[in-house]
């Protein structure tokens, strides 16, 4: 279930990396520029976050060809926004400085950022399917427009400013300021980001936090800010005050129910469970981690029927998302249709050969079929995966 919330905010890439690659580390050296003082009054610290933010991209730009060398999907080419998701992810900053460059009444702050790119990290995202990126590329894009609209509606008042009298220049100096404001608030969401896909999800939340402080209406904010609550300890009830304050921004936003259903999944309470998954899919019939959420719900009452049901939407909607077929077929599983749960779990190896926990699903569905050998070999594979998997060296022993 905690992997249906992470889909949320969460962002690892799938690659199949060659047996034979040897770590490596590739140094990024990349520039950011703004220039202050043509005009409007402008921050200057705001100034500095600019250039190093420009910085930021070009340095995630340049990461990308390092690791578009290094990795295949299996669907095949990375697209330029997953390269650069997952360029953020893996690229470590070893140093950033800024420097101010006077030239006649204006300043231009330069920021030199030297950042490394790991190898073994690019290979350390073997994991989860590709729908998780396509997420998170989703959800970087509508950041990154948000910061070009911004820039826009800078530029236009920067050149506004030129022409403007002295009354109208007051107007577009408070406007600039809450621009500056604006920026600010989605730099801090980044920056919450940036620590959550390093699971330090305390520093993430502090970031959020300050966020919407400044800009109390992002509601990607707010809905990342809950995730991390979740991730940071189970906080749930903080959890779900964010979740409504998306909703009170966003009522139609079936992802924010979504959410919100999935939370109270975890908390216990399956009434408001049902009723905000069901909100979602009335909204979005295609919201698959909502039908996911109901059959989790419903398989939690013992009604397995209605579970099915609701996980095969799920699996309909995203077929190629492991979590849907491995939890379908515990279903089955615990309905005694064994061989629906074979088929299941089958299928879920086949979308991630790697995941011992569905290897060792398949053994236990084997065992009850009295299909021993079946059972040994699927066991066998569970603990090559995980070594430390103790459960299936239990039931490999007693099969022995």
């Amino acid at each position: 279930m905690l992997k249906t919330l992470i889909t949320f905010m969460v962002v690892f890439l799938v690659i199949i990396m060659a047996n034979s690659v040897e770590a490596e580390v590739q140094t990024i050296e990349a520039d950011g520029y703004y220039i202050v003082g043509d005009g409007p009054e402008e921050d200057h610290s705001v100034a500095k976050n600019r250039a190093r933010m420009d910085a930021k991209r070009d340095a995630a730009e340049k990461a990308g060809t390092f690791v578009e060398s290094l990795s295949i999907t299996k669907d095949g080419v990375l697209t330029n926004d997953e390269i650069i998701v997952a360029s953020t992810i893996v690229m470590q900053i070893e140093s950033e400085v800024i420097t101010p460059e006077v030239v006649g009444t204006t300043t231009r702050y330069w920021c030199h950022i030297i950042a490394k790119v790991d190898s073994d990290n690019v290979i350390g995202m073997l994991h989860e399917d590709k729908i998780k990126l396509s997420e998170a590329v989703e959800q970087s894009k509508r950041q990154q427009q948000e910061l070009d609209n911004i820039k826009k509606e800078l530029n236009g008042l920067k050149e506004q400013y030129k022409t403007a009298n002295e009354a109208k220049r007051k107007d577009i100096n408070k406007k600039i300021k809450e621009n500056e404001k604006a920026f600010t608030a989605v730099e801090w969401a980044r920056e919450g980001q940036q620590y959550f896909n390093l699971k330090n999800y305390q520093k993430a939340i502090e970031c959020y936090e300050r966020a919407i402080q400044i800009n109390p209406n992002l509601d990607i904010v707010w809905n990342n800010l809950g995730v991390a609550y979740v991730l940071n300890g189970g906080n749930y009830p903080a959890a779900i005050e964010c979740g409504e304050r998306v909703i009170q921004i966003k009522p139609t936003d079936d992802n924010a129910w979504s959410f919100l259903g999935d939370v109270y999944a975890l908390s216990g309470n399956t009434q408001k469970a049902i009723e905000c998954s069901e909100q979602a899919v009335n909204i979005n019939p295609d919201n698959g981690k909502a039908w996911n959420n109901l059959g989790y719900v419903y398989d939690k009452l013992g009604n397995c029927q209605k579970s099915i049901e609701c996980y095969e939407q799920a699996i309909r909607i995203n077929p190629d998302a492991v979590h849907n077929w491995s939890e379908l077929g515990y279903v089955y599983e615990k309905s005694e249709n064994f061989q629906k749960a074979i088929e299941c779990y089958e299928q879920a190896i086949r979308l991630n050969p790697n995941d011992y926990y569905n290897w060792r699903n398949l053994g236990m569905v084997y065992m009850f079929s009295e299909n021993n050998q079946k059972a040994k070999e699927c066991l066998d594979r569970a603990i090559k995966i995980n070594p430390n998997d103790k459960f299936a060296q239990e039931m490999l022993n007693k099969l022995s």
